[in-house]
């Protein structure tokens, strides 16, 4: 005989986990510096051409390094870990899975979530979130926006904002136009990292072109046709402690 709780677990679904780690903290975004553990999920519909997760995106990678777990799994794993508030969930695109609100609702019980995603498939269970990170990909990323799901983000969420990955001209142009469409919405700005460099040139072009989007958005700022102070830039804080992409695991 099995009892009631190896029932339920049994008829959970399983999720293609990649890594689970922490505390360590979140270098991006509005979360910037809070102590959090990771829970990185395999599976993307985009495969952006400077992807720094290839192996939570590349089928045959997800398929080597996966370990399939249960909402239940997770929850007991990330219990083992010393305890923060913080569970962030990202990928890949967790919004890939649409069941996840089984691992949302039970990491809810300890934990607050957030969740990290480009906006490109929505879920209703991103309402149960506590906070979202829309991370739409610009020109450099050779991706295409679907501009109507994006728009239901903007528009549904409440505890949300939006975080944009600057490389050139164009990722700016195309940030500021996001904007421009949704100037209420907190967004920030990061520079783009070149993935196939050494640490040291990594940490200086971080920072070259941390300066170039501050100087350009500057020039901008609050006027008819420039960005709000609704706009904050920030490097990714993890790529400049931990440049070799071990990221304080």
């Amino acid at each position: 005989m099995t009892s009631v709780g190896e029932d339920v677990k049994r008829k959970e679904h399983k999720f293609p986990v990649i890594e689970i780690f922490g505390p360590t903290v979140q270098g991006e975004g509005a979360l910037c510096g809070t102590f959090t553990h990771f829970l990185r999920l395999g599976g993307c519909t985009y495969t952006c051409k400077w992807c720094d997760s290839m192996h939570a995106v590349d089928p045959k990678q997800i398929k080597a390094n996966r370990t399939m777990m249960t909402a239940t799994d997770i929850y007991e794993n990330l219990c083992t870990l010393r305890p923060v508030h913080w569970v962030t969930i990202s990928g890949g695109d967790p919004c890939i899975h649409k069941h996840l609100h089984e691992v949302i609702n039970v990491l809810k019980r300890r934990f607050r979530v957030a969740i990290e995603t480009q906006g490109a498939i929505w879920n209703d269970w991103l309402r149960l979130c506590d906070f979202v990170t829309i991370s739409p990909k610009g020109p450099s990323s050779g991706m295409m926006t679907d501009y109507e799901t994006l728009g239901k983000y903007l528009n549904e969420l409440r505890q949300c904002c939006l975080k944009i990955v600057i490389f050139n001209d164009d990722d700016l142009q195309y940030a500021y136009e996001i904007h421009r469409n949704a100037p209420q919405i907190p967004m920030w700005l990061q520079p783009g990292t070149e993935i196939d460099t050494s640490s040291e040139h990594k940490r200086d072009d971080i920072l070259d072109r941390t300066a170039m989007i501050i100087a350009k958005v500057a020039r901008t700022i609050d006027s008819a046709e420039g960005f709000t102070s609704n706009v904050k830039i920030i490097p990714q804080m993890h790529t400049l402690i931990w440049p070799s992409e071990d990221q304080g695991r």
